[in-house]
């Protein structure tokens, strides 16, 4: 199967929505139940969204998303400080996941 309708099946979306472009990393464990997922916007800020059991809503078969920064290719950081966040948010589904991509790859690019 493709990679992006796996996703599409794992966030019970119809369409990433182009959001398929900025994906850099992927974990897909065997049970299904465990996924990582990593994006990163041309702004140099990303996401990195995960479900499995010992995150908030995990039990429930919903995500936690963290907001991040690249400092480089392949390096980067949580961020707290965003108008998007100032936490790990849990409890999401997948249009919520889809909504908060949205909104970090609208972020003005982070002064250094």
């Amino acid at each position: 199967m493709e990679l992006t309708k796996m996703i599409e099946m794992a966030l019970r979306v119809p369409s990433l929505m182009g959001f398929e472009r900025y994906l850099v990393d992927y974990w897909l464990f065997y049970d299904k139940f465990h996924i990582q997922l990593l994006f990163r916007f041309d702004n140099d800020y990303g996401a990195l969204v995960i479900r499995g059991p010992n995150i908030y809503g995990g039990e429930m078969g919903l995500f936690s998303l963290a907001v991040v920064h690249f400092q480089s290719s392949r390096v980067f950081r949580l961020v707290y400080d965003t108008p998007v966040a100032d936490d790990v948010i849990g409890y999401l589904n997948g249009d919520e996941i889809l909504e908060l991509l949205t909104q970090i790859q609208k972020l003005p690019p982070r002064e250094l």
